[in-house]
């Protein structure tokens, strides 16, 4: 799976991509290539091989702390959603772990 990231988010840069490969493998979603169109706190919107899906954070969870006791790992919920045309159809309910270097 190839992965075009397009947004433009300092503080998403060091875990979006593994974030959305990891949710794409997790919901079952075969595919060539996967183009991160944008993001912001709660949404990540996706173009899939063409088609368009959008994950929805719901929580994040802190889960380790580095050594001056600023979070660097969290647990985030989410919801993988496909577009279709007139509604989103959600794919899966799920949570994983992101890190990141403070």
């Amino acid at each position: 799976m190839r992965i075009i990231n397009k947004a433009d988010c300092e503080s998403y840069e060091q875990w979006v991509e593994g974030f959305v490969r990891g949710v794409l493998e997790s919901g079952n979603i075969d595919c060539a290539e996967v183009t991160i169109d944008d993001l912001d706190g709660d949404r990540i919107w996706l173009t899939v091989d063409g088609a368009e899906y959008h994950i929805r954070t719901w929580n994040f969870e802190p889960v380790h702390y580095d050594a001056e006791n600023r979070p660097d790992a969290e647990i985030v919920s989410y919801s993988l959603f496909k577009v279709l045309d007139d509604y989103a159809e959600e794919i899966e309910y799920n949570s994983r772990r992101i890190e990141w270097v403070n």
